[in-house]
C-alpha cells in the first residue's frame, strides 16, 4: 500500500484506467454537494491555495503486455467526487470552448477513450455527457444528468481560473497492491462514508464488466426487477443497535436506575439531580447536541428520510450507521408539544417520538433535511430539535457521554 497526495494531474495521467466495479452504488450526490463543489471551485480559483478533497482509493488490476493502457485500477473509494469532477470539467470545457480541460479525463493512447469507466445504473448517462461536443440541457431522472445539467445552469466560467484548480485541488491517495484487502481498507478509512451493501459485494464478486450477459440472463430480475426490488436489496440490516443513547439515558435516569462508568448504581437522589439539569425549565441555558443527522435520500420519486447516527461495535470500533426513518417517527412540529414521560416510555425505535404520542410541554421541531438533532433547556421551555444547522455551533453546547448497559 502507497499513500500520498494526489493532484488531480497525478490520478488522471493520461495512461490510466480508473473503472468504478460495474455493480457499485448508483451516483448519489445532490444539489447540497453540487453547490458547495461550485463554491469550493470559486475559491480555490480565487485564493489559489491548496485545497483538500477528500480520498481516493485505487487498487492495482492485472494487466498484460498487449494493452496499449498499461495500467488500470479498480475504484474503492471516491466514485462520487471523480466523477463530479468530470462532469464539472466537461462543463467548463464546453463553456469556454477550451478542448484541454476535457481531454484531462480521456486515454490518448486508447483512442482517446474516457479514463473513468462507470457503473452499470450510470454509464449510459455519464458516457453520453462526456461526449457531448455542444451545452445543453438533458432531462432525465438519473443523478448523473441531473448533476450536468445543475452544473450547466450554475457554473460560471467568469469565477474560475481552471489553473489554479488543477494545482491546488489535492486528494489524499492510496493505491492498493492486488493482492491487498481494500474492504477492510476503506472501512477504516472511510469510517464516515456509506458502506456497500450486500447486494452491491455480491454482484461485484459474482460479476464482472465482461459478464454483464450473464447477470442480464440471469439475476437482473431478482436484483432490480422494479424500485422496490432495488430498494429492498439496498437496505442495510442492522442487528441490534445503539441509535437511542439519548432518549435511554433519560430514562434510566428517570427510573432512578442508572449506573456509573464503573458498573456502580447512581444513588436516585444523584439520577433526578442530572435529569433536571438536562431537562428542567429554569436559568440557566443548557443544551447539547445529539449523535442523529437526517437527510432525504434516493432519486426524486422514491426519496426517504434517512436517519444516520453512530454504532459502538463490540470490539470498541465506532460504525457510522445510515438507515430509513422508523415510519411512525413524528415529522410535524409540536409547539408547545409533547409528553415527556410518554417520549421516554414509548419511543420509535431510533429514540424520536412516534405520531401518536400526547401533547404535552416539551417543545418540539420535526427533521429537516441536513440537520442534526440536540437537546435544550431555558427558563422558558425545554425542547428536542431535529432541525438544528449542521455548522451552527455554541459555546453552551456540550456532548454527554454515556454508555448504555446490556440488561443482564
Amino acid at each position: 500500500m502507497e499513500a500520498g497526495k494526489r493532484s488531480i494531474n497525478d490520478i488522471f495521467n493520461g495512461n490510466k484506467i480508473l473503472e468504478i466495479p460495474f455493480f457499485q452504488r448508483s451516483y448519489v450526490w445532490d444539489i447540497l454537494q453540487w453547490e458547495r463543489f461550485i463554491s469550493d471551485m470559486e475559491h480555490v480559483s480565487l485564493t489559489n491555495k491548496p485545497y483538500f478533497l477528500g480520498s481516493v482509493i485505487l487498487k492495482q488490476q492485472l494487466t498484460n503486455s498487449q494493452q496499449s493502457v498499461g495500467d488500470k485500477r479498480t475504484v474503492i473509494d471516491g466514485q462520487q467526487r471523480l466523477t463530479t469532477l468530470n462532469l464539472f470539467f466537461k462543463v467548463l470545457s464546453l463553456k469556454t470552448g477550451n478542448q484541454y480541460l476535457s481531454s484531462l479525463f480521456r486515454l490518448p493512447m486508447k483512442s482517446n477513450e474516457l479514463a473513468l469507466l462507470h457503473n452499470h445504473n450510470d454509464v449510459e448517462a455519464f458516457n453520453k455527457i462526456m461526449d457531448l461536443s455542444v451545452e445543453e440541457i438533458i432531462s432525465s431522472e438519473d443523478n448523473v444528468t441531473r448533476a450536468y445539467d445543475y452544473f450547466v445552469n450554475h457554473v460560471d466560467p467568469s469565477k474560475l481560473i481552471f489553473q489554479n484548480i488543477l494545482t491546488n485541488i489535492m486528494f489524499v491517495g492510496i493505491d492498493l497492491g492486488i493482492d491487498e484487502d481494500e474492504q477492510q481498507i476503506f472501512d477504516t478509512i472511510n469510517s464516515l462514508g456509506v458502506k456497500l451493501t450486500t447486494a452491491e459485494l455480491l454482484k461485484n464478486y459474482l460479476f464482472s464488466r465482461d459478464q454483464i450477459q450473464l447477470y442480464v440472463d440471469y439475476w437482473l430480475n431478482v436484483f432490480e426487477k422494479d424500485g422496490e426490488a432495488k430498494d429492498f436489496w439496498d437496505t442495510e440490516i442492522t442487528a441490534g443497535g445503539q441509535k437511542r443513547y439519548f432518549i435511554d439515558l433519560l430514562g434510566l435516569l428517570n427510573s432512578k436506575t442508572a449506573r456509573g462508568g464503573t458498573g456502580n448504581i447512581i444513588a436516585p437522589a444523584e439520577c433526578l439531580q442530572i435529569y433536571e439539569e438536562i431537562t428542567k425549565v429554569r436559568n440557566p441555558w443548557r443544551g447539547e447536541w445529539l449523535d442523529a443527522s437526517f437527510s432525504m435520500q434516493g432519486k426524486r420519486l422514491r426519496k426517504k428520510w434517512h436517519i444516520t447516527y453512530n454504532k459502538i461495535n463490540p470490539d470498541g470500533t465506532i460504525q457510522r450507521i445510515t438507515e430509513p426513518l422508523d415510519d411512525d417517527a413524528l415529522m410535524e412540529n409540536k409547539i408547545p408539544g409533547i409528553d415527556l414521560e410518554q417520549l421516554l416510555a414509548n419511543a420509535s425505535s431510533q429514540g424520536l417520538p412516534k405520531t401518536n404520542i400526547p401533547a404535552g410541554n416539551l417543545y418540539y421541531w420535526g427533521p429537516v433535511d441536513s440537520s442534526v438533532a440536540g437537546f435544550g433547556a431555558n427558563s422558558v421551555r425545554a425542547n428536542l430539535g431535529c432541525s438544528g444547522g449542521a455548522t451552527y455551533s455554541d459555546a453552551e453546547l456540550g456532548v454527554r457521554r454515556a454508555k448504555i448497559l446490556a440488561k443482564k
